[in-house]
């Protein structure tokens, strides 16, 4: 939203230092998730949809902006201590007065952010059989919500990521290791050699044994 501010200087003409910072929405969405995690309850009210809200800053807040401030005359210290403070104020601010606005304006923001956190146990984890309900309780999500902010991120459904992902290892072990494909496709999760290789064929357009030779051959 358009907005505008002056500062109106004190009468005995003192100097006045302003400090702003930037928010970082990965951040936000980041504490947002551990928050939630950690608390027994709901820390959070229904999020808020106001477009803009002032509020007083308490001594904790002034004291984490007083100490990022004076980190400027400090350029050994300033690269190690300002994340730190940086973390410390978006935090402060999440669980303050504005928590529930703050917490509107990164809603979808948290969803692609848990969406990426099963990505990761996906990557950690991608020989294990899932469904895609035990994918979207991972998320705190509903299956359809899931799979719809899933595909928003990666193009393609969670149970078709998790195929890649299984068919690019395999692919990685017959290179490395030079096992076969029958092999590749056991230890990568695979029930079926003949359910992995017609996997592996229409993904590469090519049969695993073959294709593995083009790329040996190719370098």
């Amino acid at each position: 939203m358009p907005s505008n501010y002056c500062v109106v200087a004190e009468k005995d003409g003192k100097p006045m230092v302003g400090v702003s910072i930037k928010p970082s929405a990965d951040i936000f969405a980041e504490l947002l998730l551990q928050i939630e995690e950690n608390a027994s309850s709901p820390v959070f009210n229904h999020p808020c949809e106001c477009g803009f809200m002032t509020c007083g800053a308490d001594e904790a807040v002034l004291s984490a902006f007083l100490r990022l401030a004076e980190l400027l005359d400090d350029p050994v210290k300033a690269p190690l201590l300002s994340p730190m403070i940086m973390r410390e104020i978006h935090m402060r601010l999440l669980l303050g007065p504005q928590g529930q606005y703050l917490r509107g304006i990164f809603a979808s923001h948290t969803r692609t952010t848990r969406v990426r956190r099963v990505i990761r146990h996906l990557q950690e984890h991608y020989d294990e059989p899932y469904s895609l309900a035990q994918l979207a309780e991972m998320a705190a999500m509903s299956p359809t919500n899931f799979q719809r902010c899933f595909r928003e991120v990666t193009q393609v459904s969670p149970l078709q990521y998790q195929k890649r992902l299984r068919l690019v290892q395999a692919q990685r072990l017959m290179l490395a290791e030079g096992i076969d494909a029958a092999s590749a496709g056991f230890r990568v999760g695979y029930k079926s050699s003949a359910q992995f290789s017609r996997d592996y064929a229409r993904l590469f357009q090519v049969p695993p044994k073959r294709h593995i030779a083009q790329l040996r051959s190719a370098g």
